[in-house]
């Protein structure tokens, strides 16, 4: 009996608790206890009523779960049930964090960067391992693999007055070089790019169940796999292969294994491009930015429609600049799109994207329907429409007249002098 009291008293320690006189307090009880712990922080104070009772089947005392009431030095008080989960027990220090509004301010500093969205990360989850701790400063990191490169993310939080503040968000971003489309060895790069891009690959239902329960990848990723074989045999593809692999496949938990030494070698050659954007900028805008496109300042409800400020990362002797540029205000987008035959429901999506940075590809319904990408052209104060491979489709979005050309004044006909002539005396025959 005394060596699981004990036994329970050493996981108690590791939550963050050592009751006094524990082991005696298990000696004399019954089928139920309680052990009341008190922590001080600073000017807090937490009071931990610590709850067990007898579980039959293992002969010992189980931890149930406790009650946590916080009070701070200003009278207020509350209070919260922590109960045993699958996931174990609330730390100590966490119950603290979250009774006091920590957790929820680091949680609202943390979603409003935007990275969690962006790379499907999970926030409340890291917090909830860091917090277990009361750390002066931790730094929460994240990453997403993009089909132009990868980018990082790290915003370190530091305690100050009692609660953390969020730094600047310094990113690193390492841009996959472009390569050439092409069919070789029979194996249309573009297509299987599209097909690639179609997939998430970071789930699980990239494979199947055969009929002796092994598990296969399914037929569009063995087709996938089968393409690449044959592009690496090709010494024009290989290349293709070689992007195509680290665009999709890396950072992916079930894919990463089939990248090649030489992929490797090419990401480890890539070059990396550093900066530090406030909070509120957005991680998708953010990635959008390191990838040379412009993007608007601010949330789409707070943008005026007079607006017509924008963000660009410029290229300096010093390094990477964050400039503002003049382009198009949100009323000249919102006249420019309702030229377009687009879907109206898609309209405010696409001006969502186009603030954003996004790379906006619709379907123009005229006479016939055809995919283009949409963008922004900040020096024309207009939006640039091309075809998915980057070709230009023109079109005179401000109805602006022809230049005619410049009329020419009618020149009048040279008039030539004429030499003088003489008029012809009539010939004399030889006498006879």
């Amino acid at each position: 009996m005394e060596e699981k009291a004990e036994q329970l008293l050493a996981y108690l320690i590791t939550k963050g608790f050592k009751p006094d006189n524990f082991i005696k307090e298990c000696r004399g009880a019954g089928s139920q206890f309680k052990v009341e712990v008190s922590k001080s922080y600073g000017e807090e104070l937490m009071e931990y009523q610590l709850n067990f009772s007898w579980d039959h089947q293992f002969d010992s005392y189980r931890w149930t779960g406790y009650k946590a009431t916080y009070s701070h030095e200003n009278g207020h008080v509350y209070s919260q049930d922590f109960i045993a989960s699958n996931a174990g027990i609330c730390h100590a220090k966490l119950a603290y964090n979250i009774l006091s509004g920590r957790l929820d301010d680091v949680r609202e500093k943390l979603w409003s960067t935007g990275i969690e969205e962006f790379t499907g990360d999970d926030v409340n989850a890291f917090l909830e391992e860091s917090l277990n701790q009361t750390p002066d400063t931790f730094t929460f990191y994240s990453f997403k693999n993009g089909v132009e490169g990868l980018i990082e993310f790290e915003v370190k939080l530091e305690l100050k007055s009692s609660f953390y503040e969020a730094s600047d968000i310094q990113v690193t971003f390492m841009r996959y070089p472009d390569f050439e489309h092409g069919v070789y060895n029979k194996v249309d790069t573009m297509d299987l790019g599209s097909r690639m891009a179609s997939i998430d690959w970071n789930l699980e239902g990239l494979y199947e169940l055969d009929e002796n329960g092994n598990l296969q990848t399914t037929d569009e990723v063995e087709k996938i796999l089968d393409d690449m074989t044959l592009l690496l045999g090709d010494e024009n593809g290989n290349n293709a292969a070689l992007n195509l692999q680290l665009r999709h496949w890396h950072e992916a938990p079930f894919f990463e294994g089939h990248i090649h030494a030489d992929a490797w070698r090419l990401y480890e050659s890539l070059p990396r491009l550093y900066f530090n954007f406030s909070v509120e900028t957005g991680a998708r805008k953010i990635y959008n930015l390191m990838c040379g496109r412009p993007v608007f300042s601010g949330r789409l409800t707070d943008i005026m429609a007079e607006s017509n400020t924008w963000q660009k990362l410029v290229h300096t002797d010093q390094g990477l600049s964050l400039d503002l540029v003049e382009g198009p205000s949100r009323k000249e987008l919102e006249t420019f799109l309702n030229m377009l035959p687009l879907d109206d429901l898609h309209k405010t999506k696409l001006l969502t994207g186009l603030f954003n940075g996004d790379i906006c590809k619709t379907t123009l319904y005229g006479l016939q329907q055809k995919e283009v990408i949409i963008s922004p052209d900040l020096s024309a104060k207009s939006i640039k429409i091309t075809t998915p491979e980057g070709a230009i489709i023109p079109y005179n979005f401000k109805l602006e007249q022809a230049l005619e050309p410049k009329n020419v004044l009618p020149q009048s006909r040279p008039q030539h002098n004429l030499a003088p002539t003489q008029k012809k005396k009539k010939r004399k025959g030889r006498g006879i």
